[in-house]
């Protein structure tokens, strides 16, 4: 027998099973498309400019990775399974088990390259018409465009074929373990009554409480890193508690006599008792993908909602010119911002346009803690214990906040940002001051681009000021004197504010003077967020699309296949005396309960996440949390909407099967 006997017993063994290995191929194919768009995004100029998104799409791809591994595993147990009767009346026809091998081997390698190279052309295809269909949808000012690249390519024809190669193990094993006879008994064998491990169920308890716990008490510093732990600890726990929690809550749920003997739940308890072992992983799997949607779609929308409050926090006058400094006075920078005040009204003047809303704030940037209320200054590597910390004097914290603190010679206001004790008396370079403490600072004070806990020290005087930044280790830390001018004009329309802050920028480009300085318009910002958050948007559109389709795929697939399983069993009840009316609302119990259950999970699992989604968004701009928690609600009840049609479209297949 050679090798054209084998690939043309594989190719019939294919089409004789097209019933399963259609579904197959097309799931493995869309597996992979979603694989390589994914790890595309990585090649487009968007993303490798910023390097915070880098990383979130590094943790999609890898998680994607990780689904595909145990999909893939689940489905083709699931096939083999089916095909065990074959298998086995070809080693009682005289194949040996090294000639099944080959054959098997055949079939895998011809369903891996059809498998693989459709997706790489279905990702190529769907992921520029995406883009196409997105960028319409969207009209932002700079259409995204979608990035092919042949390492792309390469690198997901590497992953799949590793992934193949494992699953052509698995079914060798499966073949070298068994023996003929139990080949062909295996595929019509009852299911037994799964065992539930509370060694499993617990761990999965223990890594889904630890990532809830990293969740809630993640450092912003740690928030990129802790956010990938999370999301990896989250998913184990959660195929632990799908595989094992299920099983252990359903023989709880059948030693209830009361409501166990009961036609309705004695057919659906005992259905998805025997049936969860198979049910288990991909349950899992949809409530992973669920959050993912939720997760990915909601987090881009709420930076994109909350540009307009960011832009105002980030910058509350229209126009604002900076002056930096490391070893100038807060009196020599007024008289510097006396003379960039004079220069800039001179040219609105001339112009027509009326200079309002004028403010002068001078600040001193710096990296401390405090200990035994004492200050210490600190260099600016990034620790949780390091503060950012703003010192100003009270003349220009009134300009911002409308709150005169009306501080003594020796006194200071605190604010911290993590609601921390303040001490009575704080020491600083060797002076005490006695403290007084400030609730709440204007928005536009907190720094949100800062990964540092937030102080603010507010100082009677300029000169106190000045006093503490000659003090400081300015030749180990260098330390940054701004001062800042910020101002609104008369109302115009958008065209005039587009030319007056092209023209002003045009002039102080040309501007002699003895300090540096820089100058920047809210209207330049807006541009540049909106077409930043609205490409993270189109992006979480994207990935949320990808994550859709992946439920839409694993339900429907678990439907078919569970539905062919259980339609000898619920005919065998209808034969028995069951009704078809009882056996179907039992069957529609049954689905409904493993359909809802994943979204459930997907929801609590979303909730969790919301302490550390919130540092993430915090650190990229969006520090409303009212805009974060509608998004969030919004993006769940839209996805619980689609979920529902998923689940009619799908039960009915379902139904259809199994009556």
């Amino acid at each position: 027998m050679g090798f054209k006997f084998f690939l043309r017993m594989a190719v019939r063994n294919l089409k004789s099973n097209r019933k399963f290995y259609g579904p197959f191929i097309v799931a493995a194919a869309i597996t992979t498309a979603m694989f390589f768009m994914m790890i595309s995004l990585l090649e487009i100029d968007f993303v490798q400019n910023n390097s915070s998104l880098s990383a979130l799409i590094t943790i999609g791809f890898t998680v994607i990775g990780l689904f595909s591994v145990i999909f893939l595993i689940y489905t083709n147990s699931v096939i083999q399974k089916t095909r065990q009767k074959e298998l086995g009346l070809y080693s009682v026809l005289g194949l040996e088990k090294k000639h099944l091998v080959r054959v098997m081997f055949l079939e895998n390698s011809l369903v891996a390259c059809g498998s693989i190279l459709l997706g790489v052309i279905v990702g190529i295809v769907f992921g520029y018409l995406n883009f196409l269909f997105i960028n319409y949808l969207m009209q932002l000012p700079v259409p995204m465009e979608f990035a092919f690249a042949p390492k792309s390519v390469l690198l997901t024809v590497l992953v799949f074929a590793g992934i193949f190669t494992l699953l052509f193990f698995f079914n060798v094993l499966r073949i070298i373990r068994a023996k003929p006879i139990h080949l062909l008994k295996e595929s019509s064998a009852g299911e037994r009554e799964p065992k539930g491990s509370w060694l499993i169920f617990l761990t999965g308890l223990l890594f889904v409480g630890a990532g809830y716990w990293l969740s809630f008490t993640t450092e912003d510093v740690k928030v990129f890193v802790n956010l990938f732990l999370a999301i990896i600890l989250v998913i184990i726990g959660t195929y632990g508690l799908f595989t094992a929690g299920s099983i252990i809550i359903l023989k709880l749920m059948k030693r209830n006599k009361g409501l166990y003997y009961q036609p309705g739940p004695f057919i659906s308890i005992s259905g998805m008792l025997y049936r969860m072992k198979a049910h288990a992983v991909g349950l899992a799997n949809i409530s992973i993908l669920s959050t993912m949607v939720i997760v990915a779609v909601s987090t881009t929308l709420s930076m994109y909602v909350g540009t307009e409050k960011t832009l105002e926090a980030l910058s509350p006058t229209e126009h604002s010119v900076t002056i930096i400094s490391s070893d100038q006075s807060g009196e020599l920078l007024t008289e510097q911002l006396g003379d960039m005040q004079g220069a800039v009204q001179n040219f609105s003047a001339e112009r027509g346009r009326q200079v309002t809303d004028l403010t002068l704030i001078r600040m001193v940037n710096l990296m401390g803690s405090i200990e035994n209320n004492e200050l210490l200054q600190s260099d600016y590597s990034f620790t949780s214990e390091s503060w950012d910390i703003r010192l100003l004097p009270q003349m220009d914290f009134y300009q911002l906040a409308g709150t005169n603190l009306q501080l003594a010679d020796d006194e200071l206001g605190f604010y911290s940002s993590k609601d921390k004790a303040a001490p009575e008396n704080l020491t600083v370079w060797g002076q005490t001051y006695a403290v007084k403490v400030i609730d709440e600072i204007p928005e536009s004070l907190k720094n949100y681009e800062s990964l540092y806990e937030l102080n603010m020290l507010v100082m009677p005087t300029v000169q106190a000021v000045d006093r503490l930044n000659s003090l400081t280790k300015e030749d180990e830390f260098p330390l940054k004197y701004n001062a800042s001018l910020g101002y609104n004009l008369n109302e115009a329309s958008q065209a005039e504010d587009k030319q007056y802050s092209q023209e002003l920028h045009a002039f102080l480009d040309s501007y002699q003077a003895d300090y540096d300085f820089y100058y920047q318009a809210r209207s330049d910002q807006h541009e540049e967020w909106y077409i930043m958050n609205g490409g993270l948007l189109f992006l979480g559109i994207f990935l949320g699309g990808l994550f859709l389709i992946g439920t839409i795929l694993i339900t429907y697939f678990k439907q078919i296949s569970e539905g062919m399983a259980d339609r000898e069993r619920i005919q065998i009840m209808q034969k028995v005396g069951l009704s078809r009316e009882m056996t179907k609302k039992a069957t529609n119990a049954q689905v409904l309960w493993l359909f809802f259950l994943p979204i459930m999970v997907a929801v609590i699992h979303t909730l969790f996440a919301f302490p550390i989604l919130n540092k993430l968004l915090a650190l990229l701009g969006v520090a409303n949390t009212t805009i974060v928690w509608v998004s969030i609600a919004s993006v769940a009840l839209i996805f619980m909407a689609i979920y529902w049609l998923i689940y009619k479209g799908t039960s009915k297949a379902y139904l259809d099967i199994v009556e």
